[in-house]
């Protein structure tokens, strides 16, 4: 993992918590929720949800993957 990435991340939205920072740890590796639900002993709904929440507090356009929106903000951080 990216350690200025999660810096940059944790600097941008402090307000995360210790469960939605694994949450985007998960998806930075590209994981999908069923991946994840099986990693972390949750059920699919749960994750779904997570990520919708996450979504919200981060801003990110429904219509707009996760994934994408944390890989951006990564490009962001090397430029």
């Amino acid at each position: 993992m990216d350690k200025e990435f999660f810096d940059k991340l944790e600097a941008k939205y402090p307000d995360l918590t210790p469960n939605e920072k694994i949450l985007c740890a998960l998806v930075h590796l590209n994981l999908n929720a069923k991946e994840i639900a099986s990693i972390t002993s949750r059920t699919y709904r749960s994750v779904s949800m997570a990520k919708t929440r996450l979504k919200k507090k981060f801003g990110c356009p429904p219509d707009r993957r996760l994934y994408d929106f944390l890989m951006q903000l990564q490009r962001a951080i090397h430029d």
